[in-house]
C-alpha cells in the first residue's frame, strides 16, 4: 500500500484484490504465534486475550487474525506457527496424493491464505533465520503442486459435466465456473456455425 500527497489529501494505492471478499476473509484467518514476557500487556487486546487467564510473565501463544501477522513480524513482537492445514504434516499429505483431498473441508481459502503465509515466512528469513527460509520454501513449493496436479481435474469436470463442484477452494471454484462459462459459450458457438452451415447448405441446394 503506498501514500500520495495531493492537495491537502492522502491518497492510498492499494492492490487489486483490496475490496476482493475472499481476501478479506482469508486475511481474517488464525495464525498461531508467541509473544515474549516482555511484550506490552496491551497486545492481549488484541489477541482477544486477558491477564487474568494468562500468565504474562512466562509469555504466552495466541492465535491472531492473519492481517495482524505482518505487523507481529515488522514490529519483532512475536514468531509465527505454520499450523495445520499448513504445517509440515499437512504438507506432506498434500505432496502425496494432491488429487483426492477435500480442500474444502481443510480451509475454504486455502491457496489465498497459504500464499500470505508464505510470503510472512519468506519475509521472516530475512530477519531471523534460515528456518522460516526453509518453511516459506516448502510452503510455496506444496501450493503450487497442489494446485498442477489438481487443475487438470477441474477443468475436466468442468467442460464435461453440470455436477456441482466437490472438494475444492474458492479459487478452484472460481476456475471450475470459468470452464463451465467457456464450454458454454464454445458450444453456442459451435452451434451457430453448424446452424449457419446448414442454411448455406440449404440456399446452395435450392439454386441448383
Amino acid at each position: 500500500m503506498d501514500s500520495q500527497q495531493g492537495s491537502g489529501i492522502a491518497v492510498e494505492k492499494v492492490g487489486t484484490n483490496y475490496y476482493d471478499l475472499n481476501d478479506i476473509i482469508a486475511c481474517n484467518s488464525s495464525v498461531s504465534c508467541s509473544f515474549g514476557r516482555t511484550n506490552p500487556k496491551g497486545i492481549l487486546a488484541l489477541t482477544g486475550q486477558s491477564v487474568t487467564n494468562l500468565s504474562v510473565s512466562r509469555g504466552y501463544r495466541a492465535d491472531i487474525p492473519l492481517f495482524l501477522a505482518q505487523t507481529v513480524y515488522r514490529t519483532g513482537l512475536g514468531r509465527i506457527y505454520l499450523t495445520f492445514p499448513f504445517n509440515n504434516r499437512a504438507q506432506d499429505v498434500l505432496q502425496a496424493d494432491p488429487e483426492n483431498i477435500n480442500l474444502e473441508a481443510l480451509h475454504q481459502h486455502f491457496y489465498r491464505t497459504g500464499q500470505r503465509l508464505a510470503v510472512i515466512a519468506g519475509m521472516l528469513s530475512t530477519l531471523f533465520c534460515l528456518v522460516y527460509k526453509g518453511e516459506a520454501e516448502r510452503l510455496a513449493e506444496t501450493l503450487l503442486n497442489t494446485f498442477l496436479r489438481r487443475l487438470p481435474k477441474i477443468i475436466t469436470t468442468a467442460v464435461n459435466s453440470y455436477a456441482k463442484p466437490r472438494k475444492l477452494d474458492s479459487i478452484e471454484k472460481r476456475i471450475h465456473a470459468i470452464g463451465m462459462y467457456t464450454e458454454a459459450l464454445m458450444t453456442d458457438w459451435f452451434d451457430f456455425i453448424e446452424e449457419g452451415c446448414k442454411r448455406r447448405a440449404t440456399s446452395l441446394k435450392l439454386s441448383l
